[in-house]
C-alpha cells in the first residue's frame, strides 16, 4: 500500500469520525409526552406541544451535507454543542393581560439550565457555518415567539418556544419554569416537571403554581 493510499484512508477515517461525533453532539434528548402540556391559572391558559425531531423535519426540512436549512437541529459545534428542545406554545386569557419575556422562561434538563432563545440569537449562532442562513433566518422569524409579548383576550399568541443548550443527550429530569407578570406589576410562575430520554415512559407530572398564579 502506498503512502498516498494510507494518507487517504486516514483522512477518510478522520472525516467519518468527525461526522459521527457531530451527530452524537447534536442529538437532543426527547420529551416523552403523550399529549400537549396544558398550564392553567386563573383565566390564563397555556398549551405546549412538544415538537420531536420527525415533526421538525416534516415542517422545516432535513439537513444534509449539501443543504442545511432547518435551524432547530444538527448544530455542528463539537466543543459548544447546542441541543434544541422546541415547543409550539399557545397562550390565551379571557379577561387579563399577561406579559411574557423570553429571558424569564427556563428549561433545565439533567442539571443544565437555560432560558428561551430569541430568533436573533438563534440566527447568529448559525452564521459561522456552511448553511442556508437566509432560509434559516426566515424560518426563525416566522415561527419563534417574540422576545417580549403580551397576551390579552383580544390577542392570543402562538409560536415556537425554543431552548438550545448543551443538554445531556441521554436526557434526565427536566423542569420547565415560566415566570410571568401582569400589567399591574404582579408576577408569578408556572412550572412543570418533564422526563427526557429516548427510552423513558410517559409519566403523570404535577403542575406547581406560585405567586399570582397560586391557588
Amino acid at each position: 500500500m502506498t503512502h498516498h493510499s494510507i494518507k487517504n484512508i486516514v483522512l477518510i477515517g478522520f472525516t467519518v469520525g468527525i461526522s459521527i461525533l457531530t451527530g452524537c453532539a447534536s442529538a437532543a434528548p426527547e420529551a416523552k409526552l403523550s399529549a400537549p402540556i396544558v398550564l392553567e391559572a386563573g383565566d390564563l391558559s397555556i398549551s405546549l406541544e412538544y415538537l420531536n425531531r420527525s415533526t421538525l423535519r416534516e415542517r422545516h426540512g432535513r439537513n444534509n451535507a449539501t443543504n442545511k436549512i432547518n435551524p432547530f437541529m444538527d448544530f455542528p459545534a463539537l466543543l459548544t454543542p447546542k441541543r434544541f428542545v422546541v415547543f409550539e406554545m399557545t397562550a390565551s386569557t379571557t379577561e387579563s393581560t399577561v406579559l411574557f419575556d423570553l429571558d424569564d422562561l427556563f428549561l433545565s434538563i439533567g442539571g443544565t439550565n437555560g432560558d428561551a432563545k430569541k430568533a436573533g440569537y438563534l440566527g447568529t449562532i448559525w452564521e459561522a457555518y456552511d448553511v442556508d442562513i437566509d432560509a434559516m433566518k426566515k424560518t426563525l422569524k416566522d415561527t419563534v415567539l417574540p422576545d417580549k409579548f403580551e397576551v390579552t383576550p383580544e390577542r392570543p399568541v402562538s409560536g415556537y418556544l425554543v431552548f438550545a443548550e448543551g443538554y445531556p443527550p441521554e436526557g434526565g429530569t427536566g423542569e420547565l419554569n415560566l415566570t410571568l407578570s401582569t400589567a399591574a406589576g404582579d408576577s408569578g410562575s408556572l412550572s412543570r416537571t418533564i422526563v427526557f430520554g429516548s427510552k423513558n415512559e410517559d409519566v403523570v407530572q404535577e403542575v406547581e403554581n406560585t405567586g399570582i398564579f397560586g391557588d
